[in-house]
């Protein structure tokens, strides 16, 4: 674990855990700053360095740069928000039933409101699938688009990502995007959680302002494990931070979290979490740490070499999302279904030509990856004149 990720942990304790700011100033004096705010950047923790910035009294060019994003931030959450409350009204009112997920959230409860986590986009998830073109037709009324050339009622069934994305401009100022989820998380996974599981523990918060769902514990954790740890793999340490706010806020007993986990068959990626939120925030491995810990670890410092080749990311993920499996989960019906979901055609997530387009599915998943591995070994071996 590199100097720049310690003190992103400890600029964490600092501002969370109510720690002395000592050690933090002196690991901040060891950084290099322009690579310090690459990894808060790529991390999505830079209000967070930020605060521990002036807690700690620093006032450098960093602090004062940090001040101005974060201002930034605030003032887009702020316009986040109340444009998330007005399209959830809008689509309940209309017989969609549906809710935040993730950073509304994760703001509003794991952050008290305040602008201490990074956003960029809106994430609604509904009920039921039945729903969704409903749902979707809401939102364009309301002026958003889809992106990409999405033609047809069947996309629907076709996009194993059970999400789309539309755009939104000059909102108060701002483009913004909104995830539109009518499941949970990609069609591959094992995993036994879907939608119900966000709406069965959740109650209405009704006010003259505000008229939308608001989470249970229960719900909470199982949008937290499901992002963060089973489709997220703990690879980011704006999750993590998520994650230890919410161990050490939750009603619930961790006993009563390995349960919940256990039956959606994410027993080992709740695990790991505990031992990262306990381990990463002690700043160290230890003979404890599993080899998918270190592993997790090892991904935050070298996050830059491993984005600037989508080869080796694809490696690196998918080793490390191997390893956080449950031991009954079938590997075989896994790697099946993952090859028909990065082998399927859908015009907004088409990244890569697939020549077969919706047939042919494990040929469309070969050729895809014979490309990234292709354009890997010509940037390795290239070289300029």
């Amino acid at each position: 674990m590199n100097n720049e990720i310690k003190t992103l942990l400890t600029g964490f304790q600092v501002v969370f855990l109510q720690m002395d700011p000592s050690a933090f100033c002196i690991m901040y004096k060891g950084c290099v700053k322009t690579t310090l705010l690459e990894y808060a950047t790529v991390h999505g923790v830079r209000p967070l360095l930020y605060l521990a910035l002036v807690e700690a009294g620093i006032d450098d060019d960093v602090t004062k740069r940090l001040k101005i994003i974060s201002f930034q931030m605030a003032v887009r959450e702020k316009i986040l928000q109340q444009e998330s409350i007005r399209l959830l009204t809008l689509l309940n009112e209309n017989g969609v039933e549906a809710l935040p997920y993730k950073g509304f959230y994760f703001t509003q409860i794991l952050n008290s409101g305040l602008a201490y986590r990074e956003s960029s986009d809106i994430d609604i998830v509904i009920r039921d699938l039945d729903k969704a073109m409903n749902g979707i037709e809401i939102l364009k009324s309301q002026g958003y688009r889809i992106l990409g050339e999405v033609q047809g009622l069947d996309f629907i069934d076709l996009t194993w990502g059970r999400q789309i994305t539309l755009e939104k401009g000059n909102v108060n100022g701002l483009t913004i995007h909104v995830d539109f989820h009518w499941g949970v998380n990609e069609k591959y996974h094992e995993y036994k959680i879907s939608t119900e599981d966000f709406f069965e523990d959740t109650c209405w918060l009704q006010n003259k302002y505000v008229n939308i769902r608001v989470p249970g514990d229960k719900a909470l954790f199982k949008m937290l494990i499901n992002h963060h740890g089973a489709r997220g793999c703990w690879l980011k340490l704006k999750e993590l931070f998520d994650w230890t706010l919410f161990l050490r806020k939750t009603n619930l007993s961790l006993e009563e979290c390995r349960q919940i986990s256990k039956s959606m068959k994410m027993e080992k990626i709740m695990s790991v979490g505990e031992k990262l939120a306990s381990h990463t925030l002690l700043q160290k491995c230890d003979n404890s740490s599993s080899k998918v810990e270190i592993q997790i670890i090892n991904y935050w410092s070298d996050v830059f070499e491993i984005f600037s080749n989508k080869f080796i990311r694809f490696l690196k993920f998918t080793q490390i999302y191997i390893h956080l499996q449950d031991k009954d989960a079938s590997k075989i019906r896994l790697a099946w279904n993952y090859i028909r979901f990065k082998g399927s055609y859908f015009p907004q997530y088409n990244y890569y030509y697939r020549p077969f387009k919706g047939r042919l599915l494990l040929l469309n998943f070969i050729f895809k990856y014979v490309s990234i591995f292709y354009q890997f070994i010509i940037g390795k071996f290239s070289f300029k004149q």
